[in-house]
């Protein structure tokens, strides 16, 4: 920018705005006594609530060896733990909750009503309950994850499941092959949604 320019910039806002550039003493004291009463009024909150800067300052240090903890982060293999067995046990029930794979209507209304339960309670509401059951540590943690991935994966399973090509069994079928009992469970349900 023309420093001949920002001069007369700031001579146009002297001229037009003369209040907001040279305040009157009036303004000046009433803008320093609200200053002073909130001044007045943090130290007092911080008097009443005996606040102190040296713990201040000791919490601030266990903020640090905690941060220094997370870095570089890792859980211990704990994490992958709880969510390779939240993904053994949510396979059987994605097939369960997968249209026209195993079992009825009720099978599949039970088994994601039951994944939209487990999905529903947060992780560390989770590792809550197992606490109480299993007691504190690692354990309870991988528990809490298993958990609470279940009903995810199991949801993520079903709609994998039920998102499946079914042009290759419908090949298979009409080449002379036994028909698979996903294909013949879709058309039933079809058949039966068709009603």
């Amino acid at each position: 920018m023309n420093p001949k320019a920002s001069i007369l910039d700031r001579e146009s806002a002297r001229r037009n705005h003369p209040t907001l550039i040279r305040p009157s003493m009036k303004t000046r004291i009433i803008t320093s006594l609200i200053v002073l009463a909130m001044l007045a009024l943090a130290i007092f909150a911080l008097a009443r609530l005996e606040f102190s800067f040296a713990r201040l300052g000791s919490g601030m240090a266990q903020l640090g060896t905690f941060l220094g903890l997370m870095v570089p982060p890792s859980a211990g293999g704990y994490a992958f733990l709880g969510t390779l067995l939240a993904a053994a046990i949510a396979l059987p029930l994605g097939f369960m909750a997968a249209k026209g794979m195993i079992g009825g209507w009720v099978t599949r209304f039970l088994t994601r009503r039951f994944s939209d339960t487990i999905r529903g309670v947060d992780t560390l509401i989770w590792a809550l309950i197992w606490i109480n059951v299993v007691g504190l540590g690692p354990f309870a943690g991988v528990l809490a994850i298993m958990t609470s991935d279940i009903g995810s994966f199991a949801k993520l399973f079903s709609e994998a499941i039920e998102a499946t090509d079914r042009k290759p069994a419908e090949g298979v079928t009409s080449t002379g092959g036994p028909p698979s009992s996903a294909s013949s469970g879709q058309a039933a349900s079809d058949s039966i949604s068709r009603r």
